[in-house]
């Protein structure tokens, strides 16, 4: 019968932000920021030179950058603390070109994964992307990369699971390929004296 206490421990109530800039992309390209912490997912799109985060409690925000079309980023993705001032962080873009990877084989809207890893010196990290439609673009500087496909339908799979390519000055174009599995199915008799036909 007796009304339990609560306690909380005390929250800051002044707020920060954070502002991502970029001096290195053509006057209005647009441009992307992802950022998160353990509660919250934000995204915002700019076509100037700031991304401008509001209203951030203390804590660490993880964020990944939407590379704008034609470029990439070289500060792919980061984590971020404020603890207590606000925060800049210059995202830097390079030219890039254009790699469309396009399945054929699945059934429309099947799910199938492409995961591209960069070649050392490039920008950190990987592409990983999963699609429902037939084509997986993204943009890439030069060079030499390698790539695995997979699918969420197991029907199916890659008549090669992995593959590469080489950017050299232009877009490209890779055609993957999924194939229908087949199943062996075995019946097996019992009772019949040995070499009947059934």
């Amino acid at each position: 019968g007796v009304m339990p206490s609560v306690t909380f421990g005390s929250v800051s109530a002044v707020k920060f932000q954070i502002s991502f800039y970029q001096t290195s992309l053509p006057v209005g390209t647009e441009w992307g920021i992802r950022l998160n912490n353990t509660t919250n997912v934000l995204w915002l799109n700019a076509s100037g030179e700031y991304i401008n985060f509001t209203k951030l409690y203390l804590g660490n925000y993880y964020y990944q950058v939407i590379n704008a079309t034609g470029y990439y980023s070289t500060t792919y993705e980061g984590e971020i603390t404020i603890n207590g001032v606000n925060v800049s962080q210059l995202i830097t873009f390079k030219v890039g070109y254009s790699v469309s990877i396009k399945e054929t084989g699945l059934p429309s809207g099947t799910k199938w994964y492409v995961n591209v890893s960069k070649q050392p010196g490039l920008a950190e990290g990987a592409w990983n992307i999963v699609s429902t439609d037939q084509y997986a673009n993204f943009t890439e500087p030069n060079g030499s990369y390698s790539y695995i496909i997979s699918t969420a339908n197991k029907e199916y799979k890659p008549s090669s699971y992995s593959g590469s390519f080489k950017v050299n000055g232009a877009s490209i174009s890779e055609t993957v390929n999924f194939i229908e599995v087949n199943y062996t199915i075995t019946f097996k008799e019992t009772g019949l004296p040995s070499g009947t036909s059934w």
